[in-house]
């Protein structure tokens, strides 16, 4: 005999009840759970004549199927109840008192919530499941918040980690650890690291997020990953961060947010060129939709991991000069300090910077001031409105500037050879505030101080005294033997300024540096030639012939380095130099003086580095070595790289020289 499938009696049925159709006569079953131990996993079968039978409950629906054919039978299984035992069964439900205590048990969300807000040690919160049940979530806040207050008041997160009540926490949290979102995993991972950076009792933890790695978004995964790159006190957080990494390579195309892209590549690019390469196409994908603070961020972000993307600067350089609405400006000196940093220079851009500072000129502090100039020296790029209203601010709010910060100022106008219209005034007031202060100054201040009095021609005698005098030559003598980079350029300044004390102030009667000290601080290892100076010895090659009759690369006691340099007789044509003396030198090869109408000239090549970024003026340091030469006595022919490339045949460059050097001779017999 066979039966029919059964089926839903009807829609909106319970899911527990089923039907056997037959022909006519239908009866009913209903299957109800039994509600104590004894009774436990069977069912109890009401037919509608009031029959009942007791059942197995994994057989009631079973059981059904069989009825006879043409029957009706519905079967509901009911929920079970807890078991508990039967004469404890209380029918009428919780007594009262039964019922607060529970209450009392369990805090609502926004209570708990509430709670830790206002918690300020501790104590207070392992107090917590003392008096509350505590599921795994509140434990995992409850870790979190213990992680905040050590981190705040610098607590001996030891002491808390090995607390009984901790260990009762953290056993809750991991027997539902399953049940906790991730948002909040990330952030009680976090705080577990901050509480022990071995992670040895909290192992659980980043074996569930090892575990849910492909279920966290993006978002997750970046925060995490920040997390464990800017932590330098973690000791195993590599292969996570790997893994971490990993994911965010596969991955970046679901990144749609600035805010990640800028906290992946400022923390987290480092670790992985080719996630850094996929940031940056990203970026440049939405360049067009950044808002200004969004730009600022980024291009902070890539100035912090020196990270010249070239292509992705230009776009948010053209994006953001497209901007009309004016910038704060805090925000134009921030994208002048990374575009400062990045040594990237979009005119544009930086006329629209200059044009907004402008604008808000009466609104800025010292401190801005003196941020700006800095980046524009450091940029090579001035605007003369901005500079003259920034100059009138100074004089006007000169109490507000201190010693230090004058003598920034001061050093950006002579990088970018700058002079005020109210000179005068303005050098005046340098020279009040910080005259009596020389000896209070460290001895890279003062003397980056002192060349750039000598820079913009308003240097005075105390000054070079400062630095020229006995009492530095110790100073000097340990600076010789520094070969950083920041070493070598101190060294070269102390002989510019000892230049300008020969060379331009003859009002100085002190003594200079003493030979020993100036042998010092010459320069040990030789300078390789650019290709412009490459190309130019080559043409002076051809021109001059012998190379008896010439010298190149030559490190002068003025700090300069001349390309070549030549004799000339009174026909103006080379003569061997070897045999006469060399006061320029640091070491004289020849004995011999001079001969009357014979003179020494100096070839200089110009690179694009040496001149303003918009113009073709030279900066304020190779302004001063044109004059430190003429003054030794040097016919000067300078050859700046925008008219030598111009000459594209051998012949012309030739030709080009040959001019260049007439016209100096004639230039000097004008005088």
């Amino acid at each position: 005999m066979t039966f029919p499938a059964p089926r839903r009696v009807r829609a909106g049925a319970a899911p527990w009840a089923y039907e056997a159709q037959g022909g006519g006569v239908a009866r009913r079953y209903d299957v109800v759970s039994a509600a104590t131990p004894s009774l436990a996993g069977w069912a109890e079968v009401r037919l509608e004549s009031g029959l009942s039978v007791v059942v197995p409950a994994a057989s009631a629906a079973p059981t059904c199927m069989l009825a006879p054919w043409g029957r009706k039978v519905i079967v509901r299984v009911l929920p079970r109840l807890s078991v508990r035992p039967l004469n404890t069964l209380n029918i009428s439900g919780l007594k009262d008192n039964e019922q607060t205590q529970t209450d009392n048990k369990h805090l609502s969300s926004q209570n708990f919530k509430k709670f830790l807000s206002v918690a300020t040690t501790p104590e207070e919160v392992l107090d917590f499941s003392k008096v509350y049940h505590v599921d795994a979530s509140k434990a995992s806040h409850i870790i979190i918040k213990l992680s905040k207050l050590a981190a705040a008041g610098n607590e001996d997160t030891a002491r808390i980690i090995n607390d009984k009540r901790f260990e009762l926490l953290f056993l809750s949290l991991s027997q539902n650890i399953s049940q906790i979102l991730n948002w909040t995993l990330v952030g009680l991972l976090k705080s577990c690291y901050h509480l022990d950076s071995t992670m040895e009792k909290f192992e659980i933890v980043k074996q569930e997020v090892y575990y849910r790695l492909k279920n966290l978004n993006v978002k997750q995964i970046s925060s995490l990953a920040s997390f464990l790159a800017s932590s330098k006190q973690i000791q195993d957080g590599g292969n996570l961060l790997t893994d971490l990494v990993i994911n965010l390579e596969l991955r970046w195309t679901e990144i749609e947010d600035v805010s990640t892209i800028v906290t992946l590549i400022s923390q987290v690019g480092q670790f992985s060129p080719a996630l850094m390469e996929r940031l940056e196409n990203k970026a440049l994908q939405l360049a067009e939709s950044f808002t200004s603070q969004e730009t600022r961020q980024m291009m902070q972000a890539l100035a912090l991991q020196n990270q010249r993307c070239l292509p992705l600067l230009r776009a948010l350089s053209y994006y953001l000069a497209q901007n009309r609405s004016e910038l704060h400006v805090d925000t134009i000196v921030d994208l002048l300090f990374a575009c400062g940093m990045l040594n990237f220079s979009h005119s544009r851009l930086l006329e629209k910077l200059a044009s907004d500072l402008l604008a808000q000129a009466p609104k800025i502090t010292p401190v801005y001031v003196v941020r700006y100039l800095r980046s524009f020296a450091t940029l090579r790029w001035f605007s003369l409105p901005l500079f003259d209203a920034t100059t009138q601010y100074i004089l006007t709010n000169a109490d507000q500037f201190s010693p230090l910060q004058l003598c920034s100022i001061m050093l950006s106008f002579a990088h970018l050879n700058f002079q005020p219209i109210e000179r005068d005034s303005f050098y005046n007031l340098v020279d009040q505030k910080i005259s009596g202060l020389l000896t209070t100054l460290s001895p890279e201040l003062l003397v980056d101080l002192v060349w750039s009095l000598c820079v913009l021609q308003q240097v005075k005698v105390p000054y070079l005294q400062s630095v020229l005098g006995p009492a530095f030559h110790e100073h000097l003598l340990h600076k010789a033997n520094d070969t950083s980079h920041k070493g070598q350029t101190f060294k070269v300044k102390i002989m510019h300024i000892n230049a300008t004390a020969l060379l331009e102030c003859p009002e100085y009667k002190c003594p200079s540096l003493p030979p020993q000290i100036l042998q010092a601080l010459a320069p040990r290892d030789p300078r390789k030639p650019t290709p412009l100076q490459s190309t130019l010895l080559w043409v002076l090659h051809e021109v001059l012939g012998d190379k008896a009759k010439w010298r190149i690369s030559v490190d002068t006691i003025y700090g300069w380095q001349l390309t070549a340099e030549v004799l000339l007789n009174s026909d103006n044509q080379p003569i061997p130099l070897k045999d006469f003396v060399a006061p320029h030198l640091f070491s004289s090869e020849g004995t011999e003086l001079l001969p009357p109408h014979v003179r020494r000239m100096a070839f200089l090549s110009w690179e694009f580095s040496n001149f303003c970024h918009q113009n073709k003026y030279l900066l304020g340091g190779y302004t001063m070595a044109r004059r430190h030469l003429q003054a030794a006595g040097f016919i000067v022919v300078e050859v700046p790289w925008y008219e030598f490339q111009k000459q594209k045949s051998d012949t012309q460059k030739i030709a080009y020289i040959k001019g260049k050097m007439s016209k100096a001779i004639a230039k000097e017999m004008a005088k």
